[in-house]
């Protein structure tokens, strides 16, 4: 059997190029639920053609050769606790890095393998929640990197450790 390569079919042969793009262009801007809806499409089909279309802005405009400062997330891909790890470029504002098949440390390692040693040295600051994981790998892998941790996970911190004082507190008074 002999196939036909066509330049103009999507890498997943099963729509072409031009309608993923249209696909991807408007997962960003609506949730991927509703461009399904839209375009009677499953769920699915349209997170696979998001985040090949992702991988391929990703492949378009690779990390700057003056990365200095990133932010580090995590994105939800399906139901359940799967992720992926988003590494954005905060000077130029963009997302530089898609991957891992989860957040462990070993996946944040796998950005910090793609981009050398060279470039994580120049790494200055690493905004990111408080997970150890991304924590840990940054530090080894940039090593000059200044740390700043979201808010909310710092107040988060703040609220349990008062609720706890509040509590000893409590008791303490109360036994007397």
């Amino acid at each position: 059997m002999k196939r036909e390569t066509l330049a103009w079919l999507a890498s997943s042969k099963r729509f072409t190029e031009r309608f993923e793009q249209a696909i991807g262009r408007q997962c960003r801007e609506m949730s991927i639920t509703r461009v399904a809806e839209m375009n009677r499409l499953s769920w699915d089909q349209v997170r696979r053609i998001e985040k090949n279309y992702m991988r391929a802005l990703l492949a378009k405009h690779p990390p700057s050769d003056n990365l200095r400062a990133i932010g580090v997330d995590e994105i939800s891909i399906s139901k359940g606790h799967t992720y992926v790890i988003v590494v954005a470029d905060l000077d130029e504002q963009r997302p530089i890095w898609l991957g891992g098949e989860g957040r462990r440390e070993e996946d944040m390692d796998l950005f910090f393998n793609e981009i050398g040693q060279d470039l994580s040295n120049k790494i200055q600051l690493a905004v990111m929640d408080m997970w150890k994981a991304f924590r840990s790998s940054t530090m080894r892998h940039a090593p000059s990197a200044q740390f700043v941790f979201d808010k909310f996970h710092v107040l988060n911190h703040l609220s349990m450790a008062m609720d706890e004082l509040r509590r000893r507190e409590y008791k303490r008074v109360s036994v007397k």
